[in-house]
């Protein structure tokens, strides 16, 4: 059974050492992968990412053209239309430069997003690799008591229905572990689709530092600007508010105008002025509260996560202390297994349950930084 685990898994060991811990390669001619240089693979042999500057240049370039199509051409019929004219070319302009700002965000947020699910995938192999250990540990135990079982039926030390439930306990662990393994087998494929890139397992190990994020210092306020900069969805809202600002202001400067040069004003042209103030007003009015319901809404997200990251951290702290315990019990275990007070058996369950607890406590430090992660990753530079 362990030559079939080792077939089939990543060989990872885990150093402790104030908090932290270090997965290491087995072998010293494995391909190591940190998560780091995962990071990097992903954006690499990403083609939309790589396309983006075509883009961003391009968006450039029609900056410059609407520059050149607004100067000296408000021809029109009368003031209102004349008015018209002129500010279809002074939003003209700021929509070219929105879809600037927007095609510059869109590169920083394919990476974000690219960081973000490579992150996610490169901790779920581990993790999985954690849950196929348990369940092949669970199977090795599950086949010695079948074993045990069996000779004990032959010795009619126990009944044909113990039996049973020996084997058949086996049995379930046995479903345990094919499906690990599946789950172990598909995490990979996943981490394989946000790399770009099929991953040769067999001779390659995933390396990764995991450090325990200090939740103490996070900054609220800063993390709140950052989302409005950075997080697209707010960053969209921002943009429609501005828009529609600008041609708000525009319209109101012209019909302003207009009132003020204009003593005998024609009622047609006095009517496509109200009819142009009432439009934009209204569609700025409509990007104002919807910009206002994303602010709102914003409060309750970064609440929301904020604090499932201080229960997450709880989580950790409580699994800290089963830790302790559980390393306790091991050494009593093995003093008493010394003095002949236990089996062989009882102390080799109590070293099987501490390095469950230990991949536990590492799953639970992912998450943690998981979760920190997405608190995080719109953060604004310092």
């Amino acid at each position: 059974m362990k030559r079939l685990y080792l077939i089939f898994s990543m060989i990872l060991y885990v150093v402790f050492s104030s908090a932290c811990f270090t997965i290491f390669a087995h072998a010293a001619d494995d391909r190591i992968l940190t998560l780091e240089e995962a990071k990097v693979l992903a954006l690499n042999n990403n083609v939309k990412y790589k396309q983006q500057d075509d883009y961003i240049e391009d968006a450039y370039e029609k900056c410059d053209e609407a520059y050149k199509d607004s100067v000296g051409n408000t021809k029109g019929r009368n003031a209102a239309s004349k008015a018209s004219a002129y500010i279809s070319q002074q939003m003209a302009i700021e929509n070219a430069e929105s879809a600037l700002r927007r095609a510059i965000f869109d590169k920083a947020d394919m990476k974000r997003n690219s960081d973000y699910e490579v992150t996610n995938t490169f901790y779920n192999v581990i993790k999985a690799e954690y849950s196929l250990k348990d369940a092949e540990e669970g199977l090795e135990l599950k086949e010695k008591e079948m074993e045990a079982a069996k000779v004990r039926f032959g010795l009619g030390i126990i009944t044909k229905n113990e039996l049973f439930k020996a084997e058949s306990s086996y049995t379930a662990s046995k479903t345990a572990f094919n499906k690990a393994h599946m789950d172990y087998e598909s995490s990979i494929m996943k981490l394989e689709k946000a790399l770009g890139m099929e991953l040769d397992m067999a001779h390659m190990k995933l390396a990764i530092n995991l450090s325990v994020p200090d939740i103490g210092k996070l900054d609220i306020d800063r993390i709140k600007e950052g989302y409005l900069k950075n997080n697209s969805t707010y960053f969209n809202a921002k943009e429609q508010y501005d828009l529609a600002k600008y041609k708000l202001l525009f319209t109101e400067s012209k019909y302003e105008d207009f009132y003020d040069s204009s003593k005998h004003r024609a009622e047609e042209v006095e009517e496509q002025f109200d009819n142009m103030v009432f439009d934009a007003q209204k569609a700025f009015e409509d990007a104002e509260y919807n910009y206002s319901k994303k602010l709102d809404e914003l409060d309750e997200t970064i609440k929301s996560r904020f604090d499932s990251l201080e229960d997450a951290y709880e989580s950790y702290r409580d699994q800290t202390y089963d830790i302790n315990e559980a390393r306790v019990k091991v050494e009593e275990s093995r003093i008493k297994h010394q003095m002949g007070l236990i089996k062989t058996a009882e102390l080799d369950s109590s070293i099987r349950d501490l390095s469950t607890l230990e991949r536990q406590l590492n799953a639970s430090i992912m998450n943690l930084n998981l979760q920190y992660l997405e608190l995080k990753q719109y953060d604004i530079a310092e």
